[in-house]
């Protein structure tokens, strides 16, 4: 390989190094009792708050609603997972020093099934605390359940959860992309490239190659997946969309939150969720993000009286004109249930 190859192989071992004490992954919570935000980091070998009291107060939250106390010491994962990235440093490096390809090639794919079944293992995790719920916990609410994103931010009751990955993890992100790069200049005049170096570069594509955002409705055509009435208002439609792409149509907000409550659909399948603006009919806007006005005057087609708003000014302006109550996309949920049972009951 040339010095290139192997200057870049050796900055990749020098970033996998960085692993060792930087956070892998960050989750931190936003509300409004909690103005600077709580949140914790996960290193290589342990989970700790990002400020000394947060791993306390979320394991004081999680006890109200049911999840289990994060101990670091019963994550087995935390075990062994010094052992794995120590193996690929030192492959690394030895990549660096004996100049040869082949390793190199082999050091990028081995590197890349470790990061997948990590986040396999990450979703797993977070799937298991917010699911596997106490039965016995202080709030419970029926079909609701508080795992945090893989990737990304989500509303879950009044908090909004954020999780991306931390230094760490960036840090090893590009040493997967230094290693590639490192393989593709030692390849230099040397023909075709193998489909294996192929997979590498597109494999990411596989992941997002399936779209998770909400398509058009045929108003006037299409039924709502839980009522069977024709969706014919697109300033109450919504949409749910499957990990699989599979989209499920609804003529209001409240059908979308009936169809969810009643376990019609896998939480744990939902990709997305996406209600239409009442100020701007047929555009989406994201149902955990969005704003609701519950308001006499507005006539949704279920009869809830339930519209959503893509952020605080539009809910506001909208609210001096109806007046109304404001709710977050679990209080609609929580409405939703309520009322409909009780109307089931009488």
């Amino acid at each position: 390989m040339s010095r290139t190859s192997r200057l870049l192989m050796a900055a990749a071992a020098a970033l996998l190094a960085t692993t060792f004490f930087l956070p892998l992954w960050s989750i931190t919570l936003e509300a409004p009792q909690y103005p600077e935000g709580i949140g914790m980091n996960i290193y290589l070998h342990t989970v700790a708050g990002v400020k000394p009291n947060d791993l306390d107060n979320i394991n004081g939250l999680n006890h109200y609603i049911g999840m289990k106390k994060i101990q670091p010491d019963s994550i087995a994962e935390l075990r062994y997972m010094p052992s794995i990235m120590g193996g690929m440093l030192l492959l690394a490096a030895i990549a660096a020093v004996a100049g040869r390809r082949w390793l190199v090639l082999t050091w990028v794919l081995l590197f890349l099934g470790v990061a997948i079944a990590g986040l396999v293992d990450y979703y797993q995790w977070g799937y298991d605390y917010g699911h596997d719920l106490d039965p016995r916990a202080i709030i419970k609410i029926p079909g609701m359940s508080y795992q945090p994103p893989l990737i990304g931010s989500e509303q879950i009751l009044n908090f909004t959860a954020h999780s991306w990955p931390g230094l760490g993890g960036i840090a090893a992100g590009l040493s997967i992309l230094l290693g590639t790069a490192a393989w593709f200049v030692s390849r230099r005049g040397r023909g075709p490239v193998p489909a294996a170096a192929v997979l590498v570069c597109f494999l990411p594509l596989l992941f997002t190659g399936c779209s998770q955002g909400p398509r058009d409705i045929d108003m006037g055509r299409e039924a709502c997946a839980n009522c069977s009435m024709t969706i014919t208002d697109a300033r109450f439609a919504a949409e749910l969309v499957t990990s699989t792409s599979k989209v499920y149509v609804f003529d209001a907000i409240e059908c979308l939150a009936a169809y969810i409550n009643d376990a019609k659909v896998n939480e744990a399948d939902i990709a997305s969720l996406w209600t239409m603006r009442h100020d701007a009919p047929g555009t989406f806007t994201d149902a955990a993000k969005a704003w609701y006005l519950r308001a006499d005057g507005i006539q949704s087609p279920m009869g809830m009286h339930l519209a959503a708003f893509e952020n605080e000014p539009a809910f506001s302006e909208a609210r001096k004109k109806e007046g109304g109550e404001l709710l977050r996309w679990t209080g609609v949920r929580l409405r939703v249930a309520k009322e409909w049972d009780d109307e089931d009951a009488e």
